[in-house]
């Protein structure tokens, strides 16, 4: 129970203070984000365990829920990076953070598309959320 808190203060510290997004995963412990992001870490653990996995029938269900995961993460890193990008295009004030250093670099370079520009955000908060949980977590 405590390393499942240590990885939801992770994720509202990293969201609000990195991305300026409110996951309200206190107040709503039906949050779908801490297990989805579980869920594709599972998922590319296993990969990497067992490269041959895909082609198993009997684990089909189980790669259904990590697609299934995966999709919700992306569709997730998509509105956040449309919404302000929208924000932007509109001249309204944005924060200072790193969805808004994302979006200046894909503003420098026309090459990337929002594919991406979603690989960063997912990475940036992966790689962040993971970190920032491991040196909250207690050392005896």
């Amino acid at each position: 129970m405590c390393k499942y808190w240590v990885y939801l203060i992770g994720y509202i510290s990293l969201f609000q203070v990195g991305f300026n997004i409110d996951l309200d995963t206190v107040h709503n412990p039906a949050s779908k984000f801490p297990t989805a992001v579980s869920k594709m870490l599972e998922g590319i653990q296993a990969g990497f365990q067992n490269p041959f996995w895909m082609f198993k029938v009997s684990m089909f269900p189980y790669q259904n829920s990590v697609i299934k995961a995966v999709k919700f993460l992306r569709s997730f890193a998509t509105d956040a990076i449309e919404e302000r990008f929208l924000a932007l295009k509109n001249g309204a004030e944005t924060p200072k953070d790193v969805l808004e250093h994302i979006l200046k670099e894909a503003n420098a370079n026309p090459g990337l598309d929002m594919e991406d520009l979603v690989d960063n955000f997912l990475a940036v908060f992966i790689a962040g959320t993971h970190t920032e949980s491991l040196s909250l977590i207690p050392v005896h």
